[in-house]
């Protein structure tokens, strides 16, 4: 007997994300800065990949301020931008906005 694992709405929303993906120019993941592989995807590196991509670090108030740096450096080693970002923060936002200018910055600038 085979196991499914893959639950119905994920499939659903890889579907759906494949068709879209093409009217985006940047791919933000929100992961729990705590267990950030764990928070992941897995198919958002290949749904993702020749775009313009972000990792933002949600909770980073809540993990190691090292461990936190040593994620920023693993995901900055795949060309992926990074925020380490508490939520609750009310300057978070903007952070997170001036992040998205500062990555498609070129594209910004072309068009």
């Amino acid at each position: 007997m085979k196991i499914q694992w893959y639950p119905g709405h994920m499939t659903k929303a890889v579907r759906m994300m494949k068709e879209e993906i093409q009217l985006v120019d940047l791919v933000i993941e929100l992961l729990d800065a705590r267990a950030p592989l764990s928070s992941r995807n897995p198919d958002i590196d290949e749904l993702g990949k020749n775009k313009f991509r972000m990792v933002i670090l949600n909770k980073c108030d809540l993990s190691d301020k090292r461990a936190n740096e040593l994620w920023k450096t693993y995901f900055e080693d795949k060309g992926i931008a990074v925020i380490l970002l508490d939520a609750r923060n009310r300057g978070a936002v903007k952070k997170v906005e001036n992040a998205v200018r500062e990555v498609c910055k070129e594209k910004i600038e072309r068009d």
